[in-house]
């Protein structure tokens, strides 16, 4: 039998079937779902979400962006600046 303390409530946790790393065990005092991370000892944690929000896009809205002009006053290097 593995036992551990649930990551979220502290309670015990007893497991008295064979489990397997990535298998799902309910916690019987706050019935959180996690996931078995390790088994020799027994570790719990809660399972990966995907987050639902796409993160390869810009976080800012840019249509409250203001246009830039190209400033004539500018000297480039091909200009002889820098």
């Amino acid at each position: 039998m593995n036992t551990t303390e649930c990551p979220n409530c502290d309670a015990l946790i007893e497991v008295r079937t064979p489990i397997k790393v990535g298998d799902l065990v309910k916690c019987g005092s706050c019935h959180e779902s996690l996931v078995v991370i390790w088994t020799d000892p027994l570790e719990l944690d809660w399972p990966y979400e995907e987050d639902s929000s796409d993160d390869d896009e810009w976080p800012y809205d840019d249509e409250d962006d203001e246009e830039y002009e190209w400033d004539e006053d500018f000297e480039t290097e091909e200009d002889g600046g820098w």
